[in-house]
């Protein structure tokens, strides 16, 4: 399943801002490699790998040039050495995961020292979530039943027209702290405005976007440190 627009732009954008260019990238969740080929475009990557736990999306980023190898995130080691990427994407794929602990431990194994990684997710604390939690209503992007949407306010329960899998919302707040406690520096996070149908709403969203703790999507930027940051970057983590 592709990423949406809006989740794209807003990681295009936090890398053009940063200036960032990589010889070697690193997609994980590629899907079909349609959002892999823009990155790759930006950053000027020479050499570009996506890895999915979809055979059906590996045959379709195969087709586009991208050289795939099929892994579980939760639970397999990637198969490539130690710092050798120079960046490394999730995008809108860490909801997918029950923990990201596996994720997390081997994207920085194989980051390059002062390489990037940007993740991408919705925000399970944004503000229409914390609205909708007072009233009683299930978070949107939570998925308690796969047949039915139930819990929103709708009159009606509605069967599914399709499934997403997320199993795993973070806040802003933990997902940045997960990235420090895996010795990750926080460069920026930005938060992703989604495009709402209703008029008022859509304006709240835009303007709780520039909050990332409350925006409705959130993309962070973080950076593996150098050897001699490392002493620094674990007392960030936990004071």
């Amino acid at each position: 399943m592709s990423s949406p627009p809006v989740t794209q732009h807003a990681v295009l954008r936090l890398l053009k801002k940063h200036n960032i260019k990589a010889q070697r990238y690193l997609d994980l969740g590629c899907g079909d490699g349609s959002f892999t080929l823009k990155v790759t475009n930006l950053v000027k990557a020479k050499e570009v790998i996506g890895v999915d736990i979809s055979d059906q999306a590996l045959s379709r980023a195969r087709g586009k040039g991208i050289k795939t190898f099929k892994v579980d995130l939760e639970t397999d080691s990637l198969p490539f050495i130690n710092d050798y990427f120079d960046l490394i994407t999730a995008i809108e794929v860490v909801e997918h995961l029950r923990t990201v602990d596996n994720l997390l431990t081997e994207a920085f194994r194989v980051l390059k020292p002062r390489g990037f990684l940007v993740i991408a997710t919705p925000n399970l604390g944004s503000w229409i979530n914390r609205l909708l939690l007072l009233f009683g209503y299930q978070p949107m992007h939570t998925e308690p039943s796969k047949k039915y949407h139930v819990g929103l306010p709708i009159r009606n329960v509605k069967e599914k027209s399709s499934y997403a899998g997320h199993v795993n919302l973070m806040t802003t707040k933990a997902l940045r702290s997960l990235l420090k406690a895996y010795g990750f520096i926080i460069v920026e996070e930005q938060g992703i405005h989604w495009h709402i149908r209703y008029k008022i709403l859509d304006i709240a969203d835009k303007l709780f976007s520039k909050i990332p703790s409350l925006a409705h999507g959130i993309a962070v930027l973080a950076r593996k440190p150098l050897n001699d940051e490392r002493g620094f970057a674990r007392k960030v983590a936990y004071s």
